[in-house]
């Protein structure tokens, strides 16, 4: 688990790019759902399973944010890394979220 960005041990990249606002990490998890979903209906390959993690990844992003949970972007040019990292989310949410990823895994091993 990385560490959070007020971590005094944290990165290079995380101390420049600090000023990046928390929703940033919840605009990365939109985007990447959106890209899973539109390669999974253009693309020539296994388009459900794209689909289904697409899907998984949008309605877990919108669960994330509507039940409080932290979100903060974590870039780094030198290790060729975009992401966001996740904190605080209750219990709950994490289960439908986890449940979610287990019905597209599901779905990618059934198509």
């Amino acid at each position: 688990m990385a560490p959070p960005a007020s971590y005094p041990g944290k990165s290079f990249w995380d101390s420049i790019l600090g000023w990046l606002s928390a929703w940033l990490g919840f605009v990365l998890g939109l985007a990447a759902g959106l890209i899973l979903i539109l390669i999974g209906i253009v693309g020539d390959t296994e388009r459900a399973g794209l689909i289904a993690f697409g899907v998984a990844t949008l309605a877990s992003v919108g669960i994330a944010w509507w039940s409080g949970a932290r979100q903060e972007p974590r870039i780094n040019p030198k290790e060729k890394s975009l992401g966001a990292y996740l904190s605080r989310i209750e219990q709950i949410p994490w289960l439908i979220i986890l449940g979610l990823f287990v019905i597209a895994v599901i779905i990618v091993l059934a198509t």
